[in-house]
């Protein structure tokens, strides 16, 4: 898998691409099948897992379009109860989350496992892997989902949700910068330390590689820089102290986790 991330600094030129961190936990995921529950009120309580829903519509499929039962707000809640089996439980074997996967939302959603908020997105065209934990899971009991979707008079998700190993590009986040300088002038003959920060929202220790390689805008290399890392959780800074001959300059970071191969 490979993930670019470009970041404009005026002056400066970051690229950031993540490589061999392909594959996670082998094991089957948890395809969530069956009908949903619907309503068009909108109350806090539609969240919590004691609240009785039976007198709600049937949901056959994730899908609805019918304008004359939209609200002024235009916003519905489904909810879905389900038995997750603790033979889920092998897909943290890798990198010790799971991922609420749902593809597309028309439009926005904030959804809950448990009662507990697990996500939220604000755009149609953004794709739902919400993190989940081994602690937000009642195993082998009866657990629900609640999502409540704002729409403009029609309502869709793209797939079948499903709670699956959590791949990297969901628990690792990051910014890139220059710590001792200013981004907004040109970096010739200045010595600076550039600054990839990563933060690990899994609850693993990873060991890992990071390069830094320094291109001019022409294309060509000009510096490479290793460090090898222990990504702890939470914020991991690592620092590239490099002098450019050149007034501007390009960084490709690659972040190499073995046991994510």
């Amino acid at each position: 898998m490979y993930c670019k991330i470009f970041q404009h600094n005026f002056k400066i030129y970051f690229v950031v691409l993540f490589a061999a961190i392909t594959q996670v936990a082998t094991a089957q995921p948890y395809v969530i099948q069956g009908g949903w529950k619907l309503s068009f009120e909108d109350k806090a309580d539609f969240s919590k897992t004691n609240y009785v829903d039976t007198d709600w519509e049937n949901l056959g499929e994730l899908k609805w379009s019918d304008d004359h039962k939209t609200t002024a707000n235009r916003t519905l809640w489904i909810r879905k109860k389900m038995i997750i089996p603790s033979s889920l439980q092998s897909e943290f074997t890798k990198t010790g989350l799971l991922s609420l996967t749902m593809g597309k939302i028309q439009q926005t959603d904030e959804t809950y496992l448990n009662g507990k908020l697990i996500g939220s997105t604000w755009s149609g065209d953004a794709y739902r892997n919400y993190i989940v934990t081994k602690n937000d899971v009642l195993w082998d009991k009866e657990n629900i989902i609640a999502i409540r979707v704002t729409h403009w008079g029609s309502f869709n998700i793209s797939k079948v949700p499903t709670l699956m190993a959590a791949e990297p590009f969901i628990f690792f986040n990051y910014n890139a910068g220059i710590k001792n300088g200013d981004a907004k002038a040109t970096v010739q003959n200045k010595k600076l330390d550039y600054q990839l920060t990563i933060t690990n929202k899994s609850p693993k220790i990873l060991d890992a590689q990071v390069t830094a390689d320094f291109f001019n805008f022409q294309g060509q290399q000009v510096s490479t820089s290793q460090q090898k890392i222990s990504l702890q959780v939470g914020e991991n800074p690592i620092v590239f102290p490099y002098r450019s001959s050149l007034p501007f300059v390009k960084i490709v970071y690659t972040l190499s986790v073995p046991s994510l191969k």
